[in-house]
Order: C-alpha cells, then structure tokens, then sequence
C-alpha cells in the first residue's frame, strides 16, 4: 500500500498519504493536491470571486425571506386567534419571532409554526 504521495499543486512536496483528501473512498483514490494546496486554493478562489458569492447568498436569503413571509401571511389567514376566533390577519400576532421568520429554512418554519400559538392583539393584551 502506497503511503507517500507527491502533491500536484504548487508546493510540490512529499507528503504522507493522510495529507490528501479522498477523491473517491470506494476506489482508495486521494486528491492530486495535498490539504494544505487545496485549502490556499479554495481561499484564493473565493477572495477572486466574493462578489459572486455574495450575491448568490443575498439572492437565496431574499427569496427565502419571501417565502417564509408569505407562508406566515397564509398561516395567518388560516389559523384565527386561540381565544376569541378573531380572523383578521392585520390584528394576530404568532409566537414565532421575525429573525426565525427571516433565517429558518422553509421545512425548520413550517414545523416551528406547527407548534407556534396565535392571539390577536387584545388577547395577547389581556395575557401580558
């Protein structure tokens, strides 16, 4: 079993075969760069490229952002108040904050709705 290797990537080094990541575990193939060459490289390729990056993040956050909104409105206009049936979506309020609202994924909200409680304002009044 082969347990040097000799890195493809800038450095050129010999290194022990624990050094390479795996390319594929079923084959016992390793990559051609070692660790170190990849990681430098993963980093240079995002520093030259961070404003795609970032704009397919904003991209992705804005269109979950909107779909968590409307699922919530949709929630809303089917779940009146807990306590006096009050359907008006304009006057309820939920128990699920608006940094979830903004960052849980679709499936995460739809389960933290599931469990979540809604009042309308005099209700939740009432509470407090």
């Amino acid at each position: 079993m082969v347990t040097e290797k000799t890195c493809k990537g800038p450095c050129g080094r010999t290194l022990d075969v624990g050094e390479f990541h795996w390319k594929s575990k079923r084959k016992g193939t390793r990559q051609a760069r070692c660790k170190d060459c990849m990681r430098d490289y993963g980093h240079s390729h995002y520093v030259a490229n961070a404003d795609q990056y970032k704009e397919r993040a904003n991209l992705r956050l804005s269109s979950l952002r909107t779909e968590n909104r409307k699922l919530v409105k949709d929630y809303l206009l089917t779940n009146p108040c807990g306590k006096c049936q009050e359907s008006n979506p304009k006057v309820l309020t939920i128990s699920v904050t608006s940094a979830e609202i903004n960052n849980l994924a679709t499936p995460a909200l739809q389960a933290r709705l599931a469990v979540s409680s809604v009042l309308c304002r005099n209700c939740q009044a009432s509470q407090d």
